[in-house]
């Protein structure tokens, strides 16, 4: 099983990590990143660099809210699903 998942993850140009990150996203991003950080046992200046590739490969997305500048992160229909091959292959 967890060769088939080496391979999803492989073929998405993924890492182990970046496919933390997005289950973290997914379940806890609209949150705000911070929450998300803190979930995954992560400061926000670690976390920051893996959504941004998550962001580049087209994974997920932000919105932010101008009034309280909170970062809210959300899994794209790509980025979900990634995570529903990945969770077979778990």
């Amino acid at each position: 099983m967890l060769r088939n998942l080496a391979a999803v993850l492989q073929e998405q140009g993924l890492t182990y990590d970046l496919l933390r990150a997005l289950a973290a996203v997914e379940r806890y991003g609209h949150d705000g990143v911070g929450s998300t950080a803190e979930q995954l046992r992560l400061s926000t200046a670690a976390l920051n660099p893996l959504l941004k590739k998550l962001q580049d490969y087209g994974l997920i997305w932000t919105k932010k809210d101008t009034k309280t500048r909170r970062v809210s992160v959300f899994a794209t229909d790509r980025g979900m699903s990634v995570l529903k091959r990945a969770s077979k292959e778990m």
